[in-house]
């Protein structure tokens, strides 16, 4: 019976190392995040929203982001200030767009290929 114990941990042992290889070593695009998008909402009376756009643009300049990311600004009922804060981060991001909130479940469906009825 001890033996039988013994075997049955071993043999999960190698699976779980094996398993753990490949998770970590095995893809050759590990790195590389396909299909992201980075969506930020936008509402209405948020003053701070310059600030944080400034802080995610300096963030995906100096992280590991994929520089193709898809950034998503969806608008809750942006005021003036706020939309011309987004239409100039949209200028210096080529990856930046602006969309309704009606329009986001379509264009995550766009994003990431889900086949499904809008």
């Amino acid at each position: 019976m001890n033996s039988i114990v013994i075997v049955s941990v071993a043999v999960l042992l190698i699976i779980a190392a094996i398993e753990g290889f490949c998770l970590f070593f095995g893809h050759p695009e590990k790195n590389n995040l396909r299909d992201f998008a980075l969506v930020i909402p936008i509402l209405p009376q948020d003053g701070s929203l310059k600030e944080k756009l400034s802080e995610i643009k300096y963030y995906l300049k100096y992280s590991d982001f994929p520089p193709d990311c898809t950034i998503l600004l969806v608008d809750y009922g942006a005021d003036d200030k706020q939309s011309r804060i987004i239409q100039d981060f949209c200028a210096g991001n080529s990856n930046a767009h602006i969309i309704p909130y009606s329009a986001l479940e379509k264009k995550l469906s766009e994003i990431f290929a889900i086949s499904v009825k809008i």
